[in-house]
């Protein structure tokens, strides 16, 4: 049985919500430096792991830090080499930065796959299906809306 990624993120999301502590800048109108040692992956918390059925190469071991929830979620996400099987749409509009090894991106229905190394900033539209590779050790800081992140 294939797990929605929606339903996936949703219960990542509520884990890390429950367990992370938040930078909120609510009231705070200062600008806010991103803490130096989780992007460069230190201190970074747990990440449930992926379904076995998303799973198509490489194993499910990474870690995670929200950096900052206000009206939009920062965060970095760091793994081992993974390729997942993104069935179900893409729940939200997802601006990535690879800060560490190389993402390959390959939408259901192309052969052709886009690679970004370290250094691409691209955004994965909400909707997208296909194939999700982390090669190498990869991190990446991501940027969503906050709603649309919850609501996943």
């Amino acid at each position: 049985m294939k797990m929605p990624v929606k339903s996936i993120l949703y219960c990542t999301v509520l884990l890390f919500l429950a367990t992370a502590p938040l930078q909120t800048r609510a009231d705070d109108t200062s600008p806010m430096r991103l803490p130096e040692d989780k992007l460069a992956g230190i201190n970074l918390g747990e990440f449930a792991p992926w379904p076995d059925e998303m799973i198509l190469a490489g194993s499910s071991e990474h870690t995670f830090s929200e950096l900052f929830s206000g009206e939009i979620v920062i965060g970095v996400y760091q793994a081992r080499p993974i390729k997942l099987d993104i069935s179900s749409p893409w729940p939200f509009d997802e601006l990535v930065l690879v800060l560490q090894g190389e993402l390959h991106l390959t939408e259901s229905g192309n052969e052709h796959t886009e690679k970004y190394p370290a250094g691409s900033m691209l955004v994965v539209p909400r909707g997208f299906t296909g194939t999700w590779e982390m090669v190498g050790d990869y991190r990446e800081m991501f940027v969503v809306e906050k709603q649309a992140y919850v609501a996943s």
